[in-house]
C-alpha cells in the first residue's frame, strides 16, 4: 500500500474512526463492477466490530441497492448516499433521511446546452433512465452500471413531473472537460457541476456534494466527520476526502484527489479498500 501515513499511523487514526464512506465505481468495485470476496470479508468484519458503512456514490439509489445487499447492509444496517449526495437512505428500512431536489426549471436549459454541445442529458425515475438518445454509448454504460432500463423520451424536461435529485450529462472524454467548464461557469451559484468518470458530468442542486450530505447524516447519527474515513477515486469524491477525519484515495484515482488525501491505497483492482480497512481493524 502506498500512503502518506505509515501503517501504525493509520491504526492510530483508526481508533477514532467509527464510520467509513465508500465510493463505488473505481473504488469499492473492480472493473467488473464487483466487490471481491476479500473486500466483502473485511467490510463484514468492520461492521461486526461496531463500524458503520455508508455507500457514497453518484449512482441513483436504485443502482446502489445491489451493492448494499451484497454487503448485507439491509440486515446489518448501513446507509446509502446516492445521487452524488442528493439523497441519503437508511438501508435497514428504506427511509429517506435527506433529499435535496434540483430546481426543475433548470432542466430545460440543461437539455438545450446538451444539444448545443453534443452531450446527452439524462435523469432518473424509479428504475428508469430517461433520455432523448437511448443509443448514446455513455448512457448505455450508465444503464449497465446501475442495472436500470433506458426509457426514451422526446424531451427530458417535458417528461419530468417528479422531484429530480440529479441529472447526468454524458460526453466523449475529449469533450467532457470543456463542456463541464462551460456548465460550471453558467450555473455557478445555482447548480453544483462536477464529474465522476471521464465521460460523466454530475449535476445536482447548488451546494450538494458528498461532504454536505455526510455532515447531514453525521448530525442525525450523533457523530462527526472527524470519526469518518472516506474512500474515493474521482473529483466528485474530493469534498468528502477533504472533510473526513481520514481521506483515502485509490491508486487509480485522479492525481488531484491523491494529492489531497491522507492515504493513497492500492487500486480498485487490488482490494485497495480492504487494505486500509484491515489496518483500521488491527
Amino acid at each position: 500500500m502506498k500512503h502518506k501515513l505509515q501503517p501504525e499511523e493509520i491504526r492510530e487514526k483508526g481508533k477514532q474512526i467509527r464510520y467509513i464512506a465508500l465510493d463505488l465505481d473505481g473504488t469499492l468495485t473492480n472493473q467488473k463492477k464487483e466487490v471481491t470476496p476479500y473486500t466483502r470479508e473485511m467490510i463484514a468484519d468492520y461492521i461486526d466490530r461496531g463500524g458503520t458503512v455508508i455507500l457514497a456514490s453518484g449512482r441513483p439509489t436504485y443502482g446502489v441497492m445491489g451493492v448494499a445487499e451484497q454487503l448485507s447492509l439491509p440486515e446489518k444496517g448501513g446507509y446509502i448516499l446516492s445521487y452524488n449526495g442528493g439523497a441519503v437512505t437508511d438501508c435497514r428500512n428504506g427511509a429517506v433521511l435527506f433529499s435535496q431536489p434540483m430546481d426543475a426549471s433548470c432542466i430545460e436549459k440543461l437539455e438545450e446546452q446538451g444539444r448545443e454541445s453534443g452531450a446527452c442529458l439524462v435523469t432518473y425515475h424509479g428504475g428508469d433512465i430517461l433520455t432523448r438518445d437511448p443509443s448514446d454509448p455513455y448512457t448505455v454504460v450508465e444503464q449497465k452500471i446501475n442495472g436500470m432500463a433506458i426509457r426514451e423520451v422526446s424531451s427530458v424536461a417535458e417528461a419530468v413531473s417528479f422531484p429530480v435529485i440529479k441529472c447526468l450529462m454524458t460526453a466523449a472524454p475529449d469533450r467532457r472537460p470543456a463542456i463541464e467548464e462551460d456548465l460550471q461557469a453558467y450555473w455557478d451559484g445555482r447548480l453544483t457541476v462536477t464529474h465522476s468518470q471521464p465521460f460523466f458530468i454530475e449535476i445536482t442542486a447548488n451546494g450538494i456534494d458528498k461532504a454536505h450530505s455526510l455532515r447531514q447524516l453525521m448530525e442525525k447519527l450523533g457523530g462527526s466527520v472527524s470519526e469518518l474515513a472516506a474512500f474515493g477515486d474521482g473529483m466528485n469524491d474530493m469534498p468528502m476526502i477533504r472533510c473526513a477525519g481520514m481521506g483515502v484515495a485509490m491508486e487509480n484515482g485522479e492525481q488531484a484527489l491523491k494529492d489531497a488525501a491522507d492515504v493513497v491505497t492500492l487500486s480498485n483492482e487490488e482490494d485497495g479498500v480492504a487494505c486500509v480497512v484491515r489496518e483500521l481493524l488491527r
